[in-house]
């Protein structure tokens, strides 16, 4: 090891398994993604009340308060309104309308609306845009100019201890 840099192996190897761990979190992340709307120990149909519906702002969903009866007790969730987000101002429902819910068998706390996932709008950021900013973010990282510059820079940066005195 010369002023402090490690071989090129162990650098190659440090690097592999740095890019097989985040492939791996990648991986698992998009699993649950896709997996999201499934309810753990499958789903009982049970009918709710809704309480109030708070409406969306600037895109966004609306959310529904319901109440519904699962494991011997009264609960209460919050859902989002499919659909809400395109027009914020249109109420679907009002307080004291049935509302057909789907419950996990295994958690009574895991609810969602009968047939969200179904209609639920896809993301507009297509996959190869989120690589493209992925990458730039970690260029500065992995080549070797501008690392450099980074580790010049961060000594001094740490010494100085960052802005005025508390």
């Amino acid at each position: 090891m010369e002023d402090g840099v490690p071989p090129k192996a162990l650098r190659i190897a440090y690097a592999v398994v740095v890019v097989a761990v985040a492939a791996a979190g990648l991986l698992t992340i998009v699993d649950w993604a896709k997996r999201g709307d499934e309810l753990p120990g499958g789903a009982v149909p049970v009918t709710g009340r809704v309480v109030e519906e708070r409406p969306g702002f600037t895109g966004a969903l609306s959310i529904v308060e319901v109440t519904y009866e699962a494991g011997g007790r009264q609960r209460r969730a919050r859902l989002p309104v499919a659909g809400s987000d395109e027009n914020p101002g249109v109420r679907t429902f009002e307080p004291g309308d049935p509302i057909a819910l789907l419950v996990s068998r295994t958690n009574p706390d895991r609810v969602h609306q009968v047939g969200w996932g179904s209609n639920t709008a896809r993301s507009r950021i297509p996959g190869w845009l989120l690589a493209v900013g992925a990458a730039g973010l970690l260029a500065p990282l992995m080549l070797p100019g501008p690392r450099r510059r980074i580790q010049a820079a961060l000594p001094g940066a740490l010494k100085t201890g960052g802005g005025r005195g508390i």
